[in-house]
């Protein structure tokens, strides 16, 4: 287990003054030791002076006054006869062996039954003795010297022996002590030794354990030395006199100082500072000085407060320098108190810089969030309204089954709100493109009218629910087929227009004005524009329109929906393909787009149809744009055009020329006029020509409501707005007869490829069903497969010439479209190389179809699948291999022939 640094730091700590403290026990312990040994041994030697010797030097006392008794009495009774002077002899002898008793009982340590048998055995000698003088007086010394040696003798013997056994005891005792005294010197000179290893042992653990703790601060000396190098953090420490005592040696890499010319002053800093500020100020480093001044200030004043210390910290930034500084104050503690400061003086100069562009960028996320957030809580009403158009639209298509024209205008209105929603899908797509700057522009032919009359087939039903007057203005005639992206173009109309419907309230206008500005080389460049007079945009919002997932307002938001999503792709659109977006707005008087967009163009030129002959034609529309523009339109086809503005001089101008007897062949009516609307104006004229002229109502809406009333009031055709060149010839070939002006599905009669056998290489089952009965249509043969194995397997047990193409789904499970065409491209099946492989998928962009070309495929179909496009396709490919079959042959039959 690994121990964090300042935990193993106190650890050792405590165990150094542990280990200090358990030597200076030791110490004392081996003081007190010797001591007491010393004290014995001396002890030992007392005992064997005051006991054994004293025993011993009494006992020879004692024998030696009884020999001297003994020989004494003898002598002292054969030299006189007088009784007393013989006891008082005997008794001045027995005194002095009293005291030598008395001494030797005094130091006597032995058996008290031996000292008792001592006395005893001096009583004895001493009544004999008595006993002896008594008796002997008289006698002579022979005699006397018979009587000692029958009479006392004996009891000296006795004594001798005691006193010999006492003085055997006293050596016995005295080697005991000797032996004691000799054990306590051998057990002295051990311990000693073992406490003199002991001890040179400890102190040699204390000193490496104090040397392995001198090193781990001089290396985290040294790594203190290393980080305040690497580090934008300065560490100054104060005592408490405020003096500094040490600042790290990073100071002059951060505070342009060196840390000895900041500590070299021994007196208080502060002082310094004031008396050397003229100079210092003027040098490198007084930056760092006035930082110094303004520290020590900060810790005076939180000193002065004569409260606890508060660890914290402050800014400093000095005047005249671009640098951020942040102080931090630590008090050091210890048990009596605070014994210092430790401050901390960091550069936040980048840290600051940082984290003001983090904030930014936090700030940016945030709102990104939150637009997205609001796109997520909107995206779903803008999916579920084409949605809620096509399964309404199913439903009375079922419910009218046998009601072909009904049944045609529901498909018609499905088919729209379906290219609607799949256009709402490739709007997330393209957002997702354009931030990947992934998104491409293609450069195709198409039809213009095509391309507006879609966009105007899906807005004017939407300003039509709200009551929105929608017109569409050319001022010019516009080239029919131009070269460009009409998907793109008609994604930025749409958008455009969504928005202008969308905010403009119910009886407003919309108006879209397209303009040919000028033409360069194979170049034309068109300005269209979408007025407005809805809610219009504020100044500040008009700055960030463009801007993703950007609104107006939370309230606007909620009112009028949408995902903020459609004018910054509009603008990412509009500049890929090299175009130019504006916008100008005030505040409830509308808003104005202006987009401009180049096109290359074909040099086709319109014809009359053969037949067409001169008719004289009547342009009723309350804007004199749409009625220059249908002139123009019509004057070009040969025919003798002249407009009115309203419905009252429509009438005025029937009867005029009636009576002129040049009556109008042709009269086109607006539907939605001031005045007099389209359907009135034509019940009148009606009422005046009967049924000599034929009149057609111009609408850029739905004219199905008011069809059968129209009809009614002599209307004979609608014709769609805007105009252009081949709706206006169909309906001048349709004087004679009534015309169906609404959009029919292509015929599926117009392709036969019966013999023709196609592989359908699709997982989805629906889909698979779908494709299945438009080629069955088409009296295609259809073999089918579910994922790109089978295909593979299916092909390679084909024979030749079995497939006429393969149809070849991508995304698909176990074996995608990409590898299956790469297998089968690689194989050595004679169709592996000629046979045609078309790309059936979802996958919609430029990339995808690159994707497919270089996988080994020859055509790349999106979907949903659009049924025309797949007859004219395989109508293609089918022509394109006959004639590589064909030329084939010939090359071989020109092989042979050499």
């Amino acid at each position: 287990m690994h121990l964090p640094s300042e935990l193993r730091t106190k650890l050792s700590s405590v165990k150094s003054k542990i280990l200090i403290r358990a030597l200076y026990v030791l110490i004392i312990v081996y003081t007190v030791f010797v001591t007491i040994s010393m004290w014995r041994a001396n002890q030992h030697t007392v005992d064997m002076f005051e006991y054994p010797y004293q025993v011993t030097r009494s006992v020879s006392e004692i024998q030696a006054r009884l020999n001297e008794m003994g020989h004494t009495i003898p002598f002292i009774m054969g030299n006189t006869d007088s009784f007393e002077d013989i006891v008082e002899v005997l008794k001045m002898q027995e005194e002095e062996q009293n005291r030598s008793l008395e001494f030797l009982e005094h130091h006597f340590r032995g058996d008290p039954k031996e000292y008792q048998q001592l006395m005893q055995d001096f009583s004895n000698i001493k009544e004999q003795r008595r006993k002896l003088a008594l008796e002997t007086v008289g006698k002579n010394k022979d005699e006397v010297l018979r009587m000692y040696q029958e009479q006392v003798a004996p009891y000296f013997d006795v004594l001798d022996k005691t006193l010999s056994k006492v003085s055997a005891n006293a050596d016995a005792r005295s080697a005991e002590i000797k032996a004691q005294a000799q054990r306590l010197i051998d057990s002295v000179i051990i311990t000693t030794c073992l406490f003199g290893l002991l001890l040179v042992g400890f102190l040699w653990y204390v000193l490496n354990s104090e040397e392995r703790a001198h090193k781990a601060i001089r290396h985290r000396e040294q790594l203190f030395n290393i980080l305040s190098h690497t580090v934008d953090e300065v560490f100054i420490i104060f005592n408490k006199k405020l003096k500094p005592e040490f600042i790290s040696s990073n100071s002059e890499r951060v505070l342009g100082t060196k840390s000895n010319d900041l500590l070299r002053s021994k007196g208080d800093f502060a002082v310094r500072l004031m008396e050397d500020s003229n100079d210092l100020l003027r040098s490198k480093g007084d930056f760092a000085v006035r930082l110094m001044e303004d520290i020590t200030a900060s810790l005076s004043d939180q000193i002065n407060l004569e409260e606890a210390f508060q660890i914290r910290e402050k800014d400093f930034q000095c005047e005249g320098i671009n640098r951020q500084f942040k102080i931090r104050f630590y008090p050091i503690l210890e048990a009596s108190g605070e014994a210092g400061y430790i401050v901390v003086v960091s550069d936040e100069t980048e840290a600051q810089e940082q984290k003001r562009i983090l904030s930014d960028s936090l700030n940016n996320a945030l709102s990104a969030s939150v637009a997205k957030s609001r796109f997520l809580s909107h995206v779903s009403h803008e999916i579920r309204t084409p949605m809620n158009a096509i399964i309404g639209m199913a439903t009375i298509a079922l419910a009218k089954i046998n009601d072909k024209p009904k049944v045609e205008d529901c498909l018609l209105k499905i088919s729209q709100s379906s290219r609607h929603l799949l256009g709402l899908i490739n709007d997330i797509l393209d957002m997702s493109k354009i931030e990947e700057n992934k998104l491409t522009i293609a450069a195709d032919e198409f039809k213009f009218s095509e391309a507006v009359t879609s966009v105007v087939n899906l807005i004017a039903p939407q300003a039509s629910e709200k009551n929105i007057k929608f017109d569409v203005v050319f001022n010019d005639e516009i080239e029919e087929t131009l070269i460009g992206d009409a998907m793109r173009l008609n994604q930025v109309l749409i958008n455009i227009l969504s928005n202008a419907v969308k905010f403009t309230p119910e009886g407003g206008e919309v108006k879209l004005i397209v303009n040919r500005l000028w033409i360069k080389q194979n170049t034309v460049y068109l300005q269209f524009i979408v007025k407005d007079n809805g809610i219009g945009m504020s100044p500040e919002f008009q700055k960030k329109v463009f801007d993703p997932f950007e609104q107006a307002s939370v309230k606007i938001s909620s009112i009028y929906g949408g995902t903020g999503l459609g004018l910054s792709i509009t603008r990412n659109l509009v500049l890929l393909m090299g175009g130019s977006i504006s916008v100008q707005s005030q505040e409830g008087l509308g808003s104005e787009f202006s987009v401009e967009l180049p096109f290359g163009f074909t040099n086709e030129e319109n014809t009359a149809p053969h037949g067409l002959g001169e008719f004289k034609v009547l342009v009723v529309d309350d804007d004199i744009g749409t009625c220059e523009h249908a002139c123009l339109i019509l004057k070009r086809l040969g025919q003798n055009t002249e407009f009115a503005l309203d419905g009252y001089k429509a009438v005025e101008m029937v009867k005029e020329s009636r009576d002129e007897e040049h009556p109008y062949d042709v009269v086109f009516i607006d539907w939605k006029m001031p005045g007099i609307d389209g359907e009135e104006t034509a019940r009148r004229i009606r009422k005046l020509e009967g049924l000599n002229l034929l009149i057609i109502i111009m609408s850029a809406y739905d004219w199905a409501p008011i069809e059968e009333s129209a009809r009614e009031a002599g209307v004979n055709s609608f014709v769609a707005k805007p105009f252009f060149a081949n709706s206006l010839k169909a309906a001048l070939m349709s004087v004679d007869k009534e015309v169906q002006t609404k959009t029919a599905l292509a015929a599926p009669d117009m392709y036969d490829f019966t013999g023709k056998r196609v592989l359908l290489v699709e997982d989805n089952v629906f889909n698979q069903e779908v494709a299945q009965e438009f080629l069955s249509m088409a009296h295609v043969e259809t073999d089918t497969a579910e994922n790109g194995q089978i295909a593979v397997k299916k092909f390679f047990e084909s024979p030749v010439g079995y497939y006429d193409a393969i149809l070849m789904d991508i995304q698909m499970p176990v074996m995608n479209g990409y590898e299956a065409t790469k297998k089968i491209r690689a194989s050595s099946h004679p169709d592996a190389v000629s046979v045609p492989i078309i790309a059936m998928t979802a996958n919609a962009f430029t990339e995808d179809v690159s994707l497919s070309l270089s996988a080994g495929m020859n055509a790349h179909l999106s979907k949903p699948l659009d049924m025309l496009c797949i007859y004219k396709l395989l109508e293609q490919t089918f022509k394109g291999k006959e004639k590589t079959s064909s030329n084939d042959k010939n090359f071989e039959k020109g092989a042979k022939s050499e």
